[in-house]
């Protein structure tokens, strides 16, 4: 298993580091994963979502390492959908249609801690997750 730990030493530069889980508390391993396994990070993000995005059923989810907290993609039957939760199913949310473009660039941000990409499209917050009421504590 291929697990990353990322820091950015400067606004442009963000320097990652192979590790095992659990290895550095301060900075939690990123990882992701694709059809076809568990990758390392892409040099381009572009060119690596378009590769494993082109056919259906194709996905990419970047795993930042903290609890339920993902961005990722999809590709039903042609139409990418981009998705991410932030540690919550509460503040989980998809938006479909959208360009690879946006994906590679919203994979890449959500691989920095950035979360950018989220004030750039209208999204729906996804409840099938969330919890009947009288079934426990909310959110995970």
């Amino acid at each position: 298993m291929v697990n990353f730990r990322c820091v950015r030493s400067a606004p442009s530069d963000l320097l990652c580091q192979e590790g095992p889980r659990g290895h550095d508390v301060d900075m939690p391993p990123l990882s992701i994963e694709t059809l076809n396994g568990r990758v390392g990070l892409p040099e381009s993000w572009l060119l690596f979502v378009a590769r494993e995005l082109r056919e259906p059923d194709g996905f990419v989810v970047v795993n930042d390492g903290q609890r339920n907290s993902y961005a990722q993609a999809f590709n039903d039957e042609g139409t990418l959908l981009l998705e991410y939760r932030d540690r919550s199913p509460e503040r989980h949310f998809q938006v479909r249609g959208v360009g690879i473009g946006e994906v590679a660039e919203a994979l890449s941000q959500w691989s920095e801690g950035d979360r950018s990409f989220v004030h750039g499209h209208q999204w729906e917050r996804l409840t099938e997750w969330d919890r009947p009421a009288g079934d426990g504590p909310r959110g995970d």
